[in-house]
């Protein structure tokens, strides 16, 4: 399908593929979704096409902050943080705020200067900031994002792709402190000697619209059009969609998070400390050693997908004594159509000596 008949077709192939919402238009230059907690890609659209991607680029630097900083630190406004363009949590040069603080505003008004200010402390400017935001993408497997600010004002060598701002988006939905700031839709920060009293609001549907729904970044610049990186959990399940310039990013998002739930649900395929079969010791006090899988796997599948995963058990047909309980002895693997998308180790359920 051609990129221009892509950008046209209206909601009655919507209907059926994405369970749109009636009368909305699907015109996204880019989407996928994912499951969180597995970083396994559910569907997507165009998600390799480089594009920029506008605020949801906070999502990278909150992430960042948290890693990086204490909650409690207290932050001094810098003079060239003060009166940014754009979305603001409308900061004075010198006032202190503490990093939760500045992270509220970063998420729910999406504050610009609060970008700033965050980046300043945490790396000392805001190039070396991009820095760390460049070398952290590499880390998660965003090999074709490049960041040049920390709030995603306009510029050409600032971008991302639909794929890898998901994978952001699961990486920083794994920290506890991250879930819980971009879930919260409204906070009140009091006022103290240098600061006053701060009223924030989310415009984040997501939050009160969908079922759900638990954040994360919303973002619009003319050049970058309206972006959305959408979470919701049900069932256990965690899924993140992300649409790059789209108009009805709200509608659409849910459509898309709609699929998923529908499509998908999560299935353990690897009980955690399950018993796996035996293997010979040779030199020990005993001449066998029970292994178990070190950790569960829950994988978000069709049941199309659940009928017909393998599971391959590989391991040494013997090994030598010393074997320290918990030690890694093989591996556990999960295959689907043939590749490889889930793997744990086998590990000693006991010592040989």
């Amino acid at each position: 399908m051609n990129r221009c008949f892509k950008k046209r077709f209206i909601c009655a192939a919507c209907a059926i593929m994405l369970f749109c919402v009636p009368f909305c238009v699907f015109a996204a230059d880019a989407y996928c979704v994912y499951e969180a907690d597995s970083s396994r890609l559910l569907f997507a659209e165009n998600e390799e096409e480089k594009l920029p991607m506008a605020s949801t680029t906070k999502i990278m630097t909150c992430i960042l902050a948290i890693e990086n900083s204490r909650l409690d630190e207290s932050v001094t406004v810098a003079a060239d943080c003060a009166g940014i363009e754009g979305s603001s949590m409308y900061l004075k040069a010198g006032e202190t705020l503490t990093m939760e603080e500045l992270l509220l505003g970063l998420m729910i008004v999406s504050g610009n200067d609060a970008a700033c200010a965050i980046a300043s402390h945490v790396a000392g400017s805001v190039e070396k900031f991009c820095e760390m935001m460049n070398k952290k993408a590499l880390e998660i497997g965003a090999k074709n994002t490049n960041f040049t600010s920390p709030n995603g004002l306009p510029d050409s060598n600032h971008y991302t792709t639909a794929s890898d701002l998901g994978l952001i988006a699961c990486y920083a939905m794994q920290n506890e402190t991250f879930r819980r700031i971009v879930s919260t839709g409204n906070a009140d920060l009091k006022a103290d000697e240098d600061s006053p009293a701060r009223y924030l609001r989310s415009k984040n549907k997501m939050l009160y619209m969908y079922e759900g729904g638990n954040g994360i970044k919303t973002g619009y610049t003319k050049a970058a059009g309206k972006c959305l990186v959408a979470g919701a959990s049900r069932n256990g399940m965690q899924l993140v969609s992300v649409v790059l310039n789209e108009p009805d990013m709200f509608n659409v998002s849910m459509a898309l998070l709609d699929r998923g739930f529908s499509e998908y649900s999560l299935h353990t395929v690897v009980e955690k400390h399950e018993e796996l079969s035996g293997i010979s010791v040779s030199g020990g006090t005993e001449d066998s050693l029970k292994l178990v899988c070190a950790e569960e796997i829950s994988l978000p599948l069709t049941e199309n997908e659940f009928n017909i995963i393998d599971r391959k058990v590989c391991v040494p047909e013997s090994i030598s004594a010393p074997v320290k309980e918990g030690d890694a002895v093989g591996s556990v693997e999960i295959y689907l159509n043939g590749e490889l998308i889930a793997s744990t180790d086998a590990i000693a359920s006991e010592s040989v000596f």
